[in-house]
Order: structure tokens, then sequence, then C-alpha cells
């Protein structure tokens, strides 16, 4: 059955979501109608807002392992761990296929130390060129190799910063906090990997190596951020084939606008949402699964009363 998660749908504040209070919504709890002039404009989410009922709502706190879009799509592809320990989400060995050997994603990043804080940049804003990202990852992969794993580059399509897959026993059970979560956050401990000892004296170690290696000095002197840090998320292992499911899609338009959209832009992305949610009217058993800033709400239709089934016939 389709399932549609939409990202970010607490921008501009269109639908009456009580997704962001201090205590979830129980389930079979309906959610209030679409308000006017929306109610309109988006006809197909209207109507899937009055007939379906709420199935799971989950809070996220500030320093949660992921984003409640991550945790998302998660549960809706059927991830290991995703209800009971999601900072224990293998997503490394789900993504490469990996069966059987526990697997991490380890992103070269920056680290901005403040005075009291570090503040975890954004990786995309690094741009590091072939040359030097191999140059780097055969600097840390002898370090990589003592501790009893295997540093190898990305196999899969490349998302906007680069990332290598390392494999080895001591990533089979370590809780992690994704990428996506930590950018430009600071870094407290609860978002930090607990790693356990010797992970935490090799990830000092490759850290002293990177911040006298020639490329960093080198990016330095041209005024580029240098690479200080590997942040290290996904880790974990599976026990049988995994893959995504062909029925569950994500809907980002909303997410991809910049902050300072509003108006006509918002108004567009919703129309479009609206436009995907096509296909879930088709469907009995489809669902929708709305994300904001700090929780997650699917949503599944509500059972007919038996007048309403009568007069559906």
């Amino acid at each position: 059955m389709p399932h549609l998660i939409i990202a970010d749908a607490h921008r501009a504040s269109i639908l009456p979501l009580p997704v962001d209070d201090s205590a979830p919504l129980p389930s079979g709890a309906r959610l209030p109608p679409l308000a006017r002039p929306w109610a309109a404009r988006l006809p197909r989410l209207a109507a899937l807002l009055r007939r379906m009922q709420v199935q799971a709502h989950y809070l996220l706190a500030g320093d949660a392992p992921l984003t409640p879009l991550e945790l998302a799509q998660a549960l809706a592809h059927g991830l290991p761990h995703a209800s009971d320990d999601p900072a224990c989400i293998p997503w490394a060995a789900c993504e490469t296929g990996a069966v059987g050997v526990p697997c991490a994603w380890f992103t070269p990043c920056q680290w901005l130390l403040g005075m009291d804080h570090a503040l975890l940049a954004d990786p995309a804003a690094l741009a590091l060129p072939s040359e030097q990202a191999h140059a780097l990852r055969e600097a840390v992969a002898p370090l990589l190799a003592e501790a009893g794993m295997t540093l190898l580059a990305d196999p899969t399509p490349q998302p906007p910063y680069l990332r290598w897959l390392a494999q080895g026993e001591p990533l089979r059970r370590l809780p992690t906090c994704t990428l996506a979560r930590a950018c430009q956050q600071r870094l407290t401990p609860s978002l930090l990997p607990r790693l356990p000892a010797a992970l935490m004296r090799l990830q000092s170690e490759i850290q002293m190596l990177l911040q006298t290696h020639p490329i960093n000095t080198a990016r330095e002197a041209a005024g580029q951020p240098p690479v200080n840090a590997l942040w290290i998320s996904g880790a974990g292992v599976i026990d049988a084939p995994w893959a995504a499911h062909a029925d569950v899609q994500t809907f980002t338009l909303l997410r991809d606008l910049p902050s300072y959209a509003a108006g006509p832009d918002v108004a567009a992305c919703w129309q479009a949402a609206d436009a995907a949610c096509a296909p879930l009217l088709q469907q009995p058993g489809a669902r929708l699964t709305l994300c904001t800033a700090n929780a997650c709400l699917t949503l599944t239709p509500a059972p007919r009363h038996w007048l309403l089934r009568l007069l559906g016939r």
C-alpha cells in the first residue's frame, strides 16, 4: 500500500497539526479539518485528513540521535532497531547491502572549536577534490586497520558530501547520531557517538593526524576549511538482505525551500504535496506521515461507520 512521507509539514503553519506538543497523540485520535482557504486549495490532503486517524505519533527531543524525517523513513522501510533503539539503526549496512558485516559511515568533516563548545560544520562545504579525499583516506586507513577496521570508498550514489564505508567488528553495535541531526549543532555529549575507550583513542589519533596533514596545511593557506575530524554514523550489522520499500515515497520540496521562502513559493510546494496525495485516496490501506521539526505523525484510514459504508454502496 502507498505510504507518503511529507517532510517539514509545519512550514507556514498551513496544517492544523498538534505534533509539537509535550505529549503524543493517542492511537485512533482524529486531527481537526484543514482550515479555509487551504481546504479548497488542497482538496486531496483535506480529504485524507477527514478520513484518517492517528496510527503512531513520535516526539523527538533536540538531542535525539536522528531527525523526525529519518525516523519516519526508518520505520516505514522497516530498518532494524528503528522503534526500539534509533541510535543503533545500521544505516550503512542497509544502504550498501553488506549482510553479516558490521559497517558504519565515516564522514570527513570540520569541527569548529569555541571556548566551551564544538560545532559540526556542514561537510558539503569542504568540497574535497577526489585526489585530496583519496590521500586523506590513505592516511587514516592504517590507524583503522590497527583497530580491526577496513576503510573503503563509498559504493553507493554520492550524497552532497564525501563519506567512506568502514567495516569491522568494533562497529557491530555502536550507538551513533546521524549527520543530519548533528550538522551545524553544538556537539553535546548526547550527540557524540558513544565510543568505547579504544575507539575514543582512535578518534583522537585521527584528529591529531589530520591537524598536521599537508593537505590541511595547504587548504588553510588557501583559505579553505580543513578536515580535522571524522564523523561516525549509521553503525551496525544486518543479518539478512534488506531493500527499501518501493511503495514508500518521501516528499521533500518543503524541506528544500529556503528558510525565508513564503507566500507563493510555499503555496506551490503544498499544491505539489496535494497532488502527491492522490494515490492515497485510491487505496484503502494507504498511510500518510507528516514530519515537523520535532515529531513525526503517521495517519491511517479510520474505520467507517456502518451507515457510511451502506451509503457508500
